[in-house]
């Protein structure tokens, strides 16, 4: 809630007093795992807000949490959005481009059911915004129903993968494209 809150400073409190709990280290894998997913999205958002310099180990991240990459929907999509955001951010396109064919693949394969409706509607945003060559003014005036959709209230489950809204994540990928 902190970190949908852009409350940074209280967000790295709750993480550190999470890492130091004698409990933490004796959860299941998957559980601790949720923890450095959270982490990254901590790490971009400090970066994002502090105009910082989005230092942070992508394969290292990628390393720590194999379990929830195999997880199809939901934590999955996390880690790709979070590892997207930073790619966006330092301006890494070619990468951006490179892996747009394969989500394109995962939103048919996994993103189907009702209980991943956002996530679809999310990475159908981030697939137009691609056709536009990830073009910050034609992202900010796009007009696109899938904006619309993730801003109604109460319309889709929110899971506990979506980490930041999906909603505020657009408009940081629109803000990012524009600079």
């Amino acid at each position: 809630m902190y970190l949908q809150g852009n409350k940074i400073i209280e967000a790295n409190e709750v993480y550190e007093s999470v890492l130091v709990n004698k409990f933490y280290k004796r959860q299941v894998e998957e559980l601790t795992e949720k923890w450095k997913i959270h982490h990254a999205y901590l790490v971009f958002m400090d970066s994002y807000l502090n105009n910082g310099d989005y230092k942070f180990s992508l394969a290292k991240f990628l390393n720590d949490v194999p379990v929830n990459t195999r997880d199809k929907g939901g934590y999955n999509f996390a880690i790709r959005i979070v590892e997207l955001l930073f790619q966006f951010a330092r301006g890494e396109y070619n990468i951006i481009f490179q892996k747009m064919d394969g989500l394109r693949g995962y939103r048919t394969r996994y993103l189907n059911d009702n209980t991943y409706k956002r996530n679809h509607l999310f990475l159908s945003l981030l697939l137009k915004a691609e056709k536009e060559g990830f073009d910050g003014k034609a992202m900010k005036k796009a007009d696109w129903k899938e904006i619309a959709e993730l801003r109604k209230l109460n319309t889709y489950i929110i899971a506990d993968w979506e980490i930041m809204p999906y909603d505020v994540l657009w408009d940081i990928f629109v803000d990012l494209a524009k600079k």
